[in-house]
């Protein structure tokens, strides 16, 4: 029993190809997936049969049981759920970084488990990236490491404040080949505290940035947001008409109080 070609790293947003190969035709096999964030272990698992030619391949069968249902290949990712204190110490001494995924495959015939451990991270290796702390912006600026000009995306997280989402989402976008400014507009030194009267010329300011970086298309500028960034994003594309498209995740279409 093997597992076909995985990456040991990735990027967050790949789609991965998991197949098992070695098995018997119609051999019960167990896959489990966990990972570790904030000290909890997340765990999934799935129980498959292999086909005529002893292969389990997740983008073409379902489980007979587990956590999910249906053929999807990725389902043991998106599937994983905190377990209890007592399971958990079977973890103990593991991995303890959350962008690790360990997948195991074990069958009943007392043959040992195999194990892969895969990295998803949110930042290609060849993106340069840079603090912004001029004009008042607090920011990190993420490039593809080409010559431009490259497209560019303003990007705003929610009422977490800081850079938390954001910059994991403009690092990705670099990734991707965009030009990505991940904007802190509360909650981190130098702003305000909280999400409380933020004035809109700040984003105009970081607008004017963005359009002067070298290698910038400045007529190619996107703004991203969620939660309440997602609603400053549809705010800032409605009032700044050098933004050209917005991408909104759950978002609201109107205009909401302060969040102190």
């Amino acid at each position: 029993m093997k597992f076909d070609t995985l990456p040991r790293q990735c990027l967050v947003d790949e789609m991965l190809q998991i197949r098992v190969l070695g098995l018997r035709a119609g051999e019960r096999m167990n896959l489990k997936l966990w990972s570790c964030f904030s000290d909890v272990v997340w765990r999934s698992e799935a129980v498959f049969l292999a086909d005529s030619y002893g292969v389990v391949d997740l983008s073409t069968q379902a489980p007979v049981s587990g956590s999910y249902t249906g053929v999807d290949p990725m389902g043991l990712f998106w599937s994983r759920a905190p377990v209890s204190s007592e399971l958990a110490k079977g973890y103990e001494g593991q991995s303890m970084d959350p962008l690790t995924a360990t997948l195991t495959a074990e069958t009943n015939d007392g043959a040992p488990p195999i194990s892969q451990a895969i990295r998803r991270v949110y930042m290609d290796e060849r993106v340069l990236s840079r603090e912004v702390r001029e004009r008042g912006l607090v920011g990190k600026m993420f490039e593809p490491n080409r010559p431009g000009p490259q497209s560019a995306v303003l990007v705003v997280g929610g009422s977490g404040g800081g850079l938390a989402w954001s910059q994991e989402a403009a690092a990705l976008l670099a990734s991707r080949g965009y030009a990505a400014l991940a904007l802190a507009y509360f909650g981190a030194e130098g702003l305000p505290p909280t999400l409380d009267r933020i004035p809109l010329e700040y984003f105009g300011t970081a607008l004017d940035w963005l359009k002067e970086q070298p290698g910038i298309a400045a007529d190619q500028i996107a703004a991203i947001g969620v939660s309440r960034g997602g609603e400053l994003a549809l705010l800032l594309g409605a009032t700044f008409p050098e933004i050209r498209a917005v991408v909104a995740y759950v978002p609201s279409g109107i205009l909401w109080p302060a969040y102190r």
